[in-house]
């Protein structure tokens, strides 16, 4: 954990290798640990790359870790639930455009479906 920190003060002075090196390091982890919650890809690696930004913009303010994995996995877990929540009108939108084009498809059958009924009694 010692080298974590190391890594994690390189980070907050800016150090370009340091960021290199826990991508490298994390990437596919945090991947894998993002499908828990999303199985979309390209949605997980935007919030994986959204969070690496994070880190640098607010490298200042970051306090000592020891622990980068750990603290990794929280943030990329707190930034997804973020997004996914953010997100959910836009859900709700999509739902609503399939639940009218359900109701359509069942009102044209049983449209259909009378003018069926009618023609079998003429």
């Amino acid at each position: 954990m010692e080298k974590d920190l190391l890594i994690w003060q390189r980070i907050k002075k800016g150090d370009s290798e340091a960021y290199s090196i826990i991508y490298d390091q994390y990437v596919d982890v945090l991947i894998s640990i993002g499908q828990y919650y999303s199985s979309d890809k390209e949605f997980i690696i935007s919030c994986i790359h959204d969070l690496f930004f994070d880190i640098y913009k607010y490298r200042k303010n970051l306090s000592d870790n020891d622990n980068i994995k750990l603290y990794l996995i929280k943030s990329l877990k707190r930034k997804i639930v973020k997004e996914l929540q953010r997100n959910k009108t836009i859900k709700l939108v999509d739902d609503f455009k399939v639940i009218k084009m359900v109701q359509a498809m069942l009102k044209t059958q049983l449209l259909l479906k009378r003018e069926k009924d009618i023609l079998k009694k003429l």
